[in-house]
């Protein structure tokens, strides 16, 4: 199974240690390219936005473009699009790194440079694939900013586990689906998996529950992503989770923070077996 493209997510600075942590590796001018045309760059930005993300802003000339860039400090790419009055297209939202290659790697450590590359198609639909395409490139050297004090959010949305060895974060939530009075909540991360949370926010207690995979409700599973029918398909999954804390910071709804772990095997072929470990969440909003 050939993938369209290969996210390549790079943590380690490059050929920095304690004694040389200062020291700039030389880098390429920044570039911009849309539908394979070069095009000149007006400004550039790049916007703490959580605890965990960055969006990197960019305006083109001839013609005249924004493009946005969304990505987590740990080189996960979140999100693309590229704006133009009424024009607006995004990249496709399910297993984003099939779809859309974003490299990060870090320069200097002791100033927070790092430098960007990324390439993909986003689409006038997002979620249809087959709806008009515009392709975009770039190349970019950027400043790390710092959140001011105090102007961090109050919930930082954090959902984090390892995943067989690599680390999986999901920046929020998708959707979400009533179910009997429950809710099935999504999330995803730019790889071929997606969490479901099916719990009620005002009834499912605190405390450890436990889950098979012939649970319905107050569980969590696995679903993969398949290319060839654009759909996930649901995983047999047993674990368990705690909710350690509930709260209602706005009307009508409810963030839990807690942990989780859980194992996850394809029905289809039960040799294929994926592990959630260590998992945490914090201010989940249900």
């Amino acid at each position: 199974m050939k993938k369209v493209v290969l996210v390549l997510l790079v943590f380690t600075a490059l050929s920095c240690s304690s004694s040389d942590s200062g020291n700039v590796i030389p880098t390429l001018p920044d570039a911009l390219s849309i539908d394979g045309v070069t095009v000149g760059i007006q400004n550039k930005g790049l916007t703490y936005c959580y605890d965990n993300y960055f969006e990197f802003v960019v305006s083109s000339t001839n013609p005249q473009r924004t493009v946005t860039i969304t990505f987590d400090k740990y080189g996960n790419f979140i999100s693309a699009n590229i704006y133009k009055f009424d024009q607006y297209s995004e990249n496709y939202p399910y297993f984003s790194s099939h779809y859309f290659d974003f490299e990060m790697t870090p320069i200097n450590l002791s100033e927070g440079k790092c430098v960007i590359d990324f390439s993909g198609t986003v689409y006038e639909n997002k979620y249809d694939i087959n709806s008009a395409p515009i392709t975009i490139s770039g190349h970019f050297t950027l400043q790390s900013p710092l959140p001011a004090p105090g102007g961090e959010f109050l919930y930082h949305k954090t959902l984090y586990a390892n995943v067989d060895g690599k680390d999986w974060f999901s920046p929020n939530k998708i959707t979400r689906s009533n179910d009997s009075g429950y809710y099935n909540c999504y999330y995803v991360c730019d790889d071929e998996y997606r969490l479901v949370f099916n719990v009620n926010g005002a009834i499912t207690p605190t405390g450890l529950i436990n889950f098979t995979a012939s649970t319905i409700h107050d569980c969590i599973k696995v679903e993969k992503f398949n290319i060839a029918t654009l759909s996930y398909e649901p995983w047999d999954t047993q674990g368990s989770f705690i909710f350690t804390e509930r709260y209602e910071p706005f009307q009508g709804g409810y963030y839990v923070d807690g942990s989780f772990s859980l194992t996850a095997r394809n029905p289809l072929n039960p040799a294929e077996v994926v592990h959630f470990n260590d998992g945490v969440f914090k201010a989940l909003d249900l």
